[in-house]
């Protein structure tokens, strides 16, 4: 399903909404597009985790040490 815009919908009402949420924005490129091997779960999920700002002896997951998987905005 290529270009029919599943990216457009979901970031477009996101940038009208994104005052309102003013703690923060989360990010991850779960690479699921292209020639990358996309991001496992775990590995997502604690990319998350260190955005939030929990310390890594606060979950048991090994996160990548890839800083494309994303950053806080």
């Amino acid at each position: 399903m290529s270009g029919s815009g599943k990216t457009t919908l979901a970031v477009h009402p996101a940038r009208q909404l994104a005052t309102t949420y003013s703690d923060g924005q989360l990010f991850i490129d779960l690479r699921g597009y292209g020639d990358s091997v996309p991001v496992e779960p775990g590995s997502a999920l604690t990319v998350l985790l260190r955005q939030l700002g929990v310390p890594g002896e606060g979950f048991p997951l090994t996160p990548t040490n890839d800083h494309t998987c994303g950053g806080a905005s």
